[in-house]
């Protein structure tokens, strides 16, 4: 704890996001999940598993580009940081003048122009 660690823009970008899904939702989108999940089986463990407390922060912002750890903890950022990639790239591609993409980053995905959309008949799947 107290250790202060400098980031790259993306990653501050995704966490203060983060920060304020958690405050919007009031607590159900939490990124310290991870040792939740981790308790459970769902994720992978081969360490020691912090315990979850509820309503404390694992870091806080002492400025843009810089968060100070406050507790021993392990977040999961996978529920905003593929779609914050794919806002990235859909930039890029129109940054280049692409006038037609669609990015698909495992479910999350990035229109850029018209494109024709087929949903298949569960009923009839053929």
């Amino acid at each position: 704890t107290g250790t202060c660690l400098q980031l790259h823009p993306h990653t501050a970008a995704v966490l203060q996001t983060a920060l304020q899904l958690q405050q919007q939702t009031g607590g159900i989108f939490d990124l310290r999940v991870a040792s939740r999940l981790a308790r459970l089986g769902l994720l992978p463990s081969q360490t020691r598993v912090p315990q979850y407390v509820p309503d404390q922060q694992a870091f806080r912002f002492v400025d843009d580009l810089c968060i100070e750890k406050l507790r021993d903890d392990w977040l999961d950022v996978g529920g905003i940081a593929k779609g914050y990639a794919v806002d990235q790239a859909t930039k890029v591609l129109k940054n280049f003048a692409v006038q037609r993409a669609c990015i698909n980053a495992g479910g999350d995905l990035g229109v850029i122009g018209e494109h024709t959309i087929s949903i298949r008949d569960p009923q009839f799947p053929t």
